[in-house]
This record gives structure tokens, sequence and C-alpha cells, in this order.
């Protein structure tokens, strides 16, 4: 079970990353359009509960195969979202 424990505790650590860097993001440029970093920040946090959702609901009548093929898609998604999350970020204007 602290399998499971720890993915979650690893998603929350990459998402709260993401928030933090478009808070940054907003306070290094006041004068931006705040609306695509509110876009970004309301993105994760969809994802986050996604993500958690499915790491809390797994069948446990699956077999061992098929868990690890579940397990391993929720940490690609993670990885690959959060990922697409920070280029978007370095992608908006600056000063």
């Amino acid at each position: 079970m602290a399998k499971r424990k720890d993915l979650k505790q690893d998603i929350k650590q990459l998402v709260d990353e993401v928030v933090v860097d478009c808070l940054q993001y907003m306070k290094a440029n006041p004068n931006q359009d705040e609306g695509k970093v509110k876009e970004i920040i309301s993105e994760i946090l969809k994802l986050r509960k996604d993500l958690i959702h499915r790491v809390n609901h797994l069948s446990e009548n699956t077999e061992a195969k098929k868990v690890k093929e579940h397990f391993d898609a929720i940490i690609k998604d993670l990885l690959e979202k959060t990922d697409e999350a920070f280029k978007k970020i370095s992608a908006l204007p600056r000063k």
C-alpha cells in the first residue's frame, strides 16, 4: 500500500510545482494577462484530481500485469501533462 501513497505524494508535488511556477510568473509579470495562467492552473488541478481518482479506484480483482499497466499509464500521464504545463508557462510572454 505504500506505493499508492508514494504515487499520490508525487502527483501532488509535481502539480504543486506547476502551480507555484504559475504564481511566480504572475508576480514577476503583473502587467500580463492572467487568463492563460489561470487556465494552466485549472487544467493541472483537474489533472491532479483525475490521477488521484485513478490511483484510488483500481479493481481489486485485476491480475498483476494489468495493475502494473494501470500505474504505468498514470505515471506516463503525470509526466507528460506536467511537462506540457511547464512548456506552456515558459512560452508565456515576459515583461
